[in-house]
C-alpha cells in the first residue's frame, strides 16, 4: 500500500484570536516533543467525509481552542512558551492505492498505518518552533472508506485533551458546537507557586519517577514488533480474583501484562524491571482542576522488582505494586512534583526514571476516551489506533468499542514479542 497523493491545506481561524502569550506547566514541559495522535477508520457510507466541512469545522473548533492555533517559542532553558500567534494548523487530504479490507477487518496493529498519518513530514525541520500545534489528514481509500489522523503536539495537551479536541471538532462538524464545553487553558492553575499554600509549604516527596542523568539510547535498535491483544472482561475478572481486595481491573492487567513481558524479555533473576504508568491527576487535586482544563495533568505513578520476584511469584505481587504505586499520586505528592520540577535548572534535563527499553515498560490507557463515538456526519469508526509502525517498551490501553474486551497495544523488541506470542498464559 502507498500514498498515490498528498494535499496540504493551511488552516486559519475565521477571525483573530485574543492572541497572547501562555506559559506552559512544569508538567508540560517535560512530556515527549511529539505528537499525540489518533487513528480513525471510516467505514463505505453513503455520506463521506467532506474535506470541506472538516476543513471549515476544524477553523471553527480552532477559534474556540485558539491557543492551538500558535507556535512555539523556545526559551533561554530550553523551556517552551507558547505565543497564541494564529499561524493556525495543516490539513492534509491523501489517497491511497489499497482498501480497508487490506487491514484484515483490523485484528492486528499494522506497521501500514504510519502512512496515514502526516507527521512525519515536520520531523525533517527540526525546528520546533516551525511545526503547527494541531495537524490532521484524511486518507482515502479505494472501496471508498477513509481514515482520520489526528496530532495534537504533546506540550501543549495530554491524551484526554487530544481526544477533547476531537471531540469537539466532530461536533462542529455535524452543527453541534455548543454542545461542548469551552476549553480551559489557564496552566496558572498548575503552577507549582499557585497550588503551594503560602503558610503551609509542599510536602516533600521522593520523586522515584523522574532522573536527570541522562538515559543510555543506544544508537540502534533490534527489530521491533507491536502487536494487540484482546482481554474479555471475563479474563480481567478472573485475574483480579488472584489479586488482594480492593485491586482494580486496570491494576491487575497491569500487573498481568508487566508480569507476562518481563518473562518474554528473559532478563536475568537478578536485573531490575520498573514499571512507569501515566496518572491523570484532574480529578486528584483539591479542589479538582476544572473539567475542561487543556493541558497536560499527567504525573507517573512508578514501581519496580527484580525480575525473578516478579516472574516467580504470583500476579497478586505485580498487582500490589501497581496498587500501591496508583494510590502514591495524591494532591500532595502532585503539588510535590511540580515544586520538584520548578527547582531543575531546564526541562530538557528531566527524564522519566522507566526509560530502558531493555528491561522497562510505560502504559498509559486511553480506554475511557471516547473516540469509538466520534462522528463527522458519516458514521462513527470502526475502528480506533494509533498510526506508528513499531516501538518499544510502551503498552497503551486503547480506547475501548464495548464494555466487554480490552485492547492492549503492546511494543517490544521483535525476539521479545515472539516469546509473548508464544506464552499460553497471557492472552487467550
Amino acid at each position: 500500500m502507498k500514498i498515490t497523493s498528498r494535499t496540504r491545506y493551511a488552516i486559519k481561524l475565521p477571525a483573530p484570536s485574543p492572541g497572547g502569550i501562555h506559559l506552559l506547566s512544569n508538567i508540560d514541559q517535560i512530556v515527549p516533543r511529539y505528537y499525540t495522535q489518533f487513528l480513525l477508520f471510516f467505514p463505505t457510507t453513503t455520506r463521506e467525509l467532506s474535506t470541506d466541512n472538516l476543513k471549515a469545522s476544524l477553523s471553527t473548533t480552532l477559534a474556540t481552542f485558539y491557543p492551538l492555533a500558535g507556535r512555539y517559542a523556545v526559551l533561554p532553558n530550553n523551556a517552551l512558551q507558547l505565543e497564541c500567534s494564529d499561524q493556525g494548523s495543516d490539513f492534509f487530504e491523501a489517497f491511497v492505492d489499497g482498501e480497508l479490507d487490506d487491514f484484515g477487518g483490523f485484528e492486528q496493529h499494522d506497521p501500514r498505518f504510519e502512512l496515514l498519518s502526516p507527521t512525519g513530514i515536520y520531523k525533517t525541520s527540526g525546528d520546533i518552533t516551525e511545526a503547527p500545534l494541531v495537524t490532521a489528514q484524511v486518507t482515502r481509500f479505494q472501496c471508498g472508506g477513509s481514515s482520520l489522523v489526528l496530532g495534537v503536539h504533546h506540550n501543549v495537551g495530554d491524551g484526554f485533551s487530544a481526544s477533547s479536541f476531537l471531540t469537539a471538532w466532530s461536533l462542529v462538524s455535524r452543527g453541534e458546537g455548543e454542545e461542548f464545553l469551552a476549553p480551559c487553558f489557564d496552566h496558572s492553575l498548575m503552577d507549582a507557586k499557585t497550588l503551594r499554600k503560602v503558610d503551609d509549604p509542599a510536602k516533600l516527596f521522593n520523586h522515584v519517577e523522574y532522573q536527570t542523568q541522562h538515559p543510555n539510547v543506544p544508537a540502534t535498535f533490534p527489530e521491533l514488533k507491536a502487536c494487540m491483544f484482546k482481554f474479555p472482561t471475563w479474563a480481567i475478572e478472573a485475574l483480579r480474583s488472584f489479586c488482594d481486595p480492593g485491586t482494580t481491573k486496570f491494576e491487575a492487567l497491569a500487573a498481568h501484562v508487566w508480569k507476562s513481558v518481563t518473562k518474554a524479555r528473559n532478563l536475568e533473576p537478578h536485573e531490575e524491571t520498573k514499571l512507569g504508568m501515566a496518572v491523570d491527576g484532574r480529578t486528584r487535586f483539591t479542589p479538582p482542576l476544572p473539567e475542561k482544563y487543556f493541558g497536560n495533568v499527567i504525573f507517573y505513578a512508578c514501581t519496580a522488582s527484580s525480575s525473578q520476584k516478579l516472574v516467580e511469584n504470583p500476579v497478586r505481587y505485580a498487582a500490589s505494586l501497581v496498587h500501591e504505586a496508583t494510590h502514591r499520586i495524591t494532591d500532595e505528592y502532585m503539588r510535590s512534583a511540580l515544586h520538584w520540577l520548578e527547582q531543575q535548572p531546564s526541562p530538557l534535563g528531566v527524564f522519566p526514571s522507566f526509560c530502558d527499553a531493555r528491561t522497562d515498560l510505560a502504559l498509559t490507557s486511553w480506554s475511557r476516551f471516547p473516540l469509538y463515538d466520534v462522528d463527522f456526519g458519516g458514521g462513527k469508526p470502526v475502528f480506533v489506533g494509533l498510526p506508528v509502525a513499531a516501538f518499544t517498551g510502551l503498552v497503551i490501553f486503547l480506547p475501548r468499542l464495548d464494555d466487554q474486551t480490552m485492547v492492549v497495544l503492546v511494543g517490544l523488541y521483535a525476539e521479545h514479542m515472539r516469546n509473548l506470542l508464544a506464552d499460553p498464559e497471557f492472552c487467550t
